[in-house]
């Protein structure tokens, strides 16, 4: 008898870490309080980035916010003119400007994430925002270039 006990705290140990390590993997699989935060973008507002410069951003129209996020499965004018800076300014492929929020455009985030050094999900919010290069407009025409999110009101 004496000789199974080391055996079952030896078992009940294995136990143990065997079940955090599964409710481990349910907990990061959970959806980000971040994500669950912030209402989704649902359209498309001109912002003033000095002078007669202006860039098209991803807002949501319910308070006026650009403080919104964009996932897998959104599909919007938001989303498409995501998908616009992805591709003229960061010369990401998102499968297309079409509106839809699909596998390349949530890689071509991650890849703007990696390279920005935030949190890599794939998902776009207030920090993707702010680590964006964003195609301008100046006087309403095309700039033909692309200005940093960070310095964009």
């Amino acid at each position: 008898m004496i000789q199974n006990r080391p055996l079952r705290a030896r078992a009940a140990v294995f136990a143990g870490v065997l079940t955090a390590s599964l409710l481990g993997g349910v907990i990061a699989a959970a959806p980000s309080t971040f994500a669950a935060s912030y209402p989704t973008c649902n359209g498309v507002t001109r912002v003033k980035a000095g002078g007669t410069d202006t860039v098209n951003q991803p807002y949501y129209k319910g308070n006026g916010t650009r403080n919104c996020i964009l996932k897998y499965g959104n599909e919007s004018s938001a989303v498409k003119e995501l998908q616009f800076s992805l591709h003229h300014c960061h010369k990401q492929g998102t499968g297309g400007i079409d509106g839809i929020y699909g596998d390349k455009t949530r890689e071509a985030v991650k890849a703007v994430q990696r390279d920005a050094k935030i949190d890599v999900d794939g998902i776009y919010g207030p920090d993707t925002r702010k680590a964006m290069d964003w195609y301008f407009y100046r006087n309403g025409d095309p700039g033909r270039a692309c200005l940093p999110g960070s310095f964009i009101g």
